[in-house]
């Protein structure tokens, strides 16, 4: 119970928007006009940067660019689960194939990759940042954020927060 109400409120509800207001801010990108947000089919944060940047176009890609399901069970529930959104006309829904992103060159102001991108393979990963950075403007910003090993996070997901990529490893 308290993983599904205060977990997912913690991460996905207001706390979480204003996370997503405070990563805009001190990246300086609080004013992006177009914005890719890479994922592994969670539309969560999508949504959050649409309410949180209201005049932005956000291209919403679906990074799990493997043949077949994830292996972890919680990925494929929220995979099966979460519908890509439709409602949004500022909202464009793409998939990458073998890791590509179906965008131009530099033409995104930011690029935020959220929590699931740790279930991108690590043989994958550095191909996912290139194109990050491909299609970034000149001056863009990439932001990352991730679920931490913490207690809180350990009484939310159990024992498999410990796959979590760490901050360290990230940073290398």
């Amino acid at each position: 119970g308290y993983s599904l109400c205060v977990g997912m409120y913690r991460m996905y509800g207001h706390p979480g928007q204003r996370y997503i207001r405070r990563l805009l801010t001190e990246s300086n990108a609080g004013e992006a006009a177009v914005v890719a947000d890479l994922h592994i089919g969670t539309y969560r944060h999508t949504h959050m940067l649409a309410d949180v940047l209201p005049n932005a176009t956000i291209h919403s890609v679906d990074c799990w660019g493997v043949e077949g399901d994830p292996h972890e069970i919680a990925i494929r529930d929220v995979r099966d689960l979460e519908c890509p959104p439709t409602h949004n006309p500022r909202i464009h829904t793409h998939r990458t194939l073998d890791y590509t992103i179906p965008l131009p060159d530099a033409s995104c102001d930011a690029v935020v990759l959220g929590f699931g991108t740790h279930e991108i393979p690590a043989d994958s990963i550095g191909k996912l940042f290139a194109e990050a950075r491909r299609v970034l403007k000149p001056g863009g910003k990439a932001m990352m954020f991730e679920h931490g090993n913490d207690f809180h996070n350990v009484i939310i997901f159990g024992p498999v927060i410990g796959h979590v990529t760490t901050r360290e490893v990230w940073m290398e």
